[in-house]
């Protein structure tokens, strides 16, 4: 239930993001033409938006949460959830500003997107690079508070075995289970991906490489996927057959 409040709350903020982005679309004297290029450089606009309120959102629900341990409440559940909805508002902020960041570099190679605001979409991209990595160290330690048994530093290259080695047995099959329905889920969406790109293919020009870019990520999905669950497999044996 407090999973589905926070998708209904999220959507007023990602509309609101896209109002944003048609606002500094306004801004810029944008030509409205419905071709390819300039579609992609409205949807920049709407993910830098997104982005920005996105980061706002975070930063409150890290601010909420730190200003609940220091007040040490004992409603570990509610500081938990503002973690998690702090580290997950962070993720989409950066990866909405990567995406308009890209679509930068493709306006700007096309002539779309004035020089001005190239140069304010790259320093929010520095900026989000730097500020979504400190929520997520920050988030981390705040959790690792409440949770003394966890470890690993988030700036670290190892964190994320470190802190998956010190979850207990019930912790690792909830784990395995959300990777193997976003396993599924991921699998599904890259397939009619690539199913929509084909087929928009025969209307408008999308290019090859996208097309062989978003096959190439399912096969090596699917791969990855395979190979993993078969050395766990061969692992397991080897620890039954020396248990037996």
């Amino acid at each position: 239930m407090k999973k589905d409040r926070f998708i209904i709350k999220a959507i007023p903020w990602i509309g609101l993001g896209f109002v944003f982005g048609f606002v500094i679309l306004l801004l810029s004297n944008f030509n409205f033409n419905f071709d390819l290029s300039t579609m992609f450089t409205y949807f920049g606009y709407s993910c830098i938006g997104i982005s920005i309120i996105s980061m706002i959102l975070s930063i409150y629900f890290m601010c909420s949460s730190k200003s609940m341990i220091n007040k040490k409440s004992d409603d570990f559940d509610k500081i938990e959830i503002k973690i998690d909805n702090s580290i997950i508002l962070a993720c989409i902020s950066f990866i909405t500003c990567l995406i308009s960041f890209g679509i930068v570099m493709y306006g700007s190679h096309f002539n779309t997107l004035k020089s001005i605001f190239s140069t304010i979409f790259t320093i929010w991209f520095i900026v989000t690079c730097f500020a979504s990595s400190y929520i997520q160290y920050v988030c981390v330690e705040l959790n690792k508070k409440i949770n003394p048994e966890k470890k690993g530093n988030a700036l670290d290259f190892n964190f994320s075995k470190d802190f998956y080695n010190s979850c207990d047995e019930a912790q690792k099959i909830i784990i395995g289970e959300v990777c193997y329905k976003s396993f599924m889920i991921n699998s599904s969406i890259l397939l009619w991906t690539l199913v929509a790109l084909i087929f928009a293919a025969s209307f408008i020009d999308i290019g090859f490489f996208t097309i062989v870019l978003v096959g190439l990520i399912n096969i090596v999905n699917v791969l990855v996927y395979t190979i993993i669950s078969h050395k766990l497999q061969y692992k397991g044996s080897i620890i039954y057959s020396a248990m037996k």
